[in-house]
């Protein structure tokens, strides 16, 4: 090695030519690794934005998913308070038509007592009238029966005396 670097100005020449070299292979490496810096940033910009994208799809997903779910309970509930009011409105007229029928009733049944009474009444008015009319009527019989009776003792008693006489 030392015949060929025969002077210093080749060993100068030779350590140009070295950081020459080295300065144009830290400036390709540099490069390179400046380009691996920016394409492995690039690359991972992309898979976070892809992962992001990925993200905000499946979100969408599921929230669109919450969405149906939701727009489908609203609608079984809607249905079903559109069914419960149905019932209670039935309920109501059922309840309705009910206390109607029973004030009807209570009416009827109270129109029932006063006409029973009423003719009860009228009934046992009649019953006293028609046992004092008997009465009266079976009075005046036994005072006659009775009138009559006398007349006929005495006419019996008027006719055994002649006929006693007659045999005397």
């Amino acid at each position: 090695m030392a015949d060929s670097y025969e002077n210093d100005e080749d060993v100068l020449q030779m350590i140009q030519q070295i950081k020459k070299i080295t300065k144009e292979s830290k400036r390709k490496f540099e490069n390179e690794i400046d380009y691996l810096v920016e394409d492995t940033k690039s690359n991972l910009l992309t898979q976070v934005d892809d992962e992001k994208n990925s993200i905000k799809k499946e979100a969408e997903e599921k929230l669109n998913n919450y969405r149906e779910n939701l727009i489908k309970y609203e609608k079984g509930i809607n249905e079903k308070r559109r069914h419960y009011l149905k019932l209670k409105s039935d309920l109501a007229t059922v309840v309705n038509n009910y206390k109607k029928r029973m004030k009807d009733f209570n009416i009827e049944t109270e129109n029932f007592k006063k006409t029973y009474e009423r003719e009860k009444k009228e009934l046992e008015d009649l019953e006293d009238r028609e046992w004092s009319e008997l009465n009266t009527h079976c009075v005046d019989l036994l005072s006659k029966t009775k009138a009559n009776m006398c007349a006929t003792k005495n006419e019996t008693n008027k006719k055994l005396r002649k006929v006693l006489n007659s045999i005397m």
